[in-house]
């Protein structure tokens, strides 16, 4: 079966049997104004069609609880979260650990010595770079950071926000908080 939209993907998986949806957007490639705003009207689309739809089984994570703009910045990577290489580099997560092949970025360890760069812990896990980073562009009362390594993706730095992930998260929350017409 093809599914043209994130909007039939979801009815058309949910009429199969599927409940449980976590919807992403690609990450690592380009979004143009029109495609931003296609994904926006397929969201648009979906939440109300989950919330006239929604039972005690069909499950929607972004339309249930709308993240804060102010959670915790930065994301799970060396917080709560950590990933061993090929080579035994350890990292704060699996995308961080595949970010390049010759060089580890963000290398807190190695699983011969343990962790041992605490400072790039202590920046992952207090993200006091990252806070930096996003009030000089002027956005920290909107965006907590983001993911490390889209971060380093778009802008070559861990601890740089990625203006994107930026506009894709005002976007959802936006969508989320909209109250719906009964």
């Amino acid at each position: 079966m093809l599914f043209r939209s994130i909007f039939e993907s979801v009815k058309g998986l949910n009429e199969m049997g599927v409940n449980q949806f976590l919807i992403g957007h690609a990450t690592g490639v380009e979004w143009s104004d029109g495609s931003l705003q296609t994904y926006q009207d397929q969201m648009q689309q979906l939440r109300a069609w989950y919330l006239k739809n929604k039972g005690d089984t069909l499950k929607i994570v972004a339309f249930d609880k709308p993240k804060s703009a102010q959670g915790f910045f930065g994301c799970s990577a060396g917080r709560s979260t950590i990933a061993i290489s090929c080579n035994g580099d350890i990292t704060g997560c699996s995308r961080i650990s595949t970010l390049h092949d010759a060089v580890t970025v963000g290398k807190l360890g190695h699983v011969d010595y343990g962790l041992f760069d605490l400072k790039t812990r202590a920046d992952m896990t207090g993200c006091r770079k990252l806070k930096k980073s996003c009030s000089e562009a002027g956005i920290s009362d909107q965006y907590a950071g983001g993911c490390f390594a889209t971060n380093y993706e778009a802008t070559g730095d861990l601890f740089k926000p990625n203006r994107l992930q930026h506009r894709f998260s005002v976007l959802l929350r936006d969508i989320a908080t909209v109250p719906t017409i009964k």
